[in-house]
């Protein structure tokens, strides 16, 4: 092997060689959550209710927690969810965010051997889905998508923002 083919496999080999990026580490999800912008580009609003939902999003055995403001919605209707992974040492990994229904927001499909699938319904029907594997959240090709909805998602909890804009995210925590 000469020229160019030896120059590609050596080029490939280091490529692959490369360490992957770190991921995002988060002490908080809700004070990194508040910090990230709306769809429209503006800063986040303390009186905009904060909506959690805490399920193991990619089957690690590890509650994950997920985070969206009522008042932030794409054109379609669907909301962005942001998504944050728990570490086995108890610290976030901010995953990136998906785009979810209204109404039924997600549910959890576990996927084996592992990881697990985040499906978004509308009308009895999946129409959107997002496989997760660690911490990698991937949009799936509306092919791959399965044509019935698992039952709903856990119960989705209403943050006390009034709480937290008093006395902080420490005093917020503990309750």
């Amino acid at each position: 092997m000469t020229g160019a083919p030896r120059a590609a496999l050596v080029a490939a080999t280091l490529l692959l060689a490369l360490p992957a990026a770190a991921q995002k580490d988060v002490g908080e999800p809700l004070e990194h959550f508040l910090a990230t912008r709306t769809l429209e580009g503006k800063a986040r609003s303390l009186d905009d209710p904060v909506a959690r939902l805490v399920d193991d999003f990619n089957a690690d055995s590890l509650p994950d927690v997920a985070l969206w403001q009522e008042h932030d919605r794409a054109q379609d209707g669907l909301r962005p969810v942001h998504l944050y992974m728990t570490r086995k040492d108890g610290r976030y990994a901010a995953a990136g965010s998906i785009l979810a229904d209204d109404a039924t927001l997600f549910s959890v499909t576990p996927r084996r051997p592992r990881g697990a699938l985040l499906l978004v319904c509308h009308d009895g029907a999946v129409a959107r889905g997002y496989e997760v594997s660690a911490f990698i959240v991937v949009e799936l090709p509306r092919a791959e998508l399965p044509g019935a909805c698992p039952a709903g998602p856990a119960a989705i909890e209403r943050l006390d923002m009034a709480r937290y804009r008093a006395n902080g995210l420490q005093a917020w925590m503990r309750h």
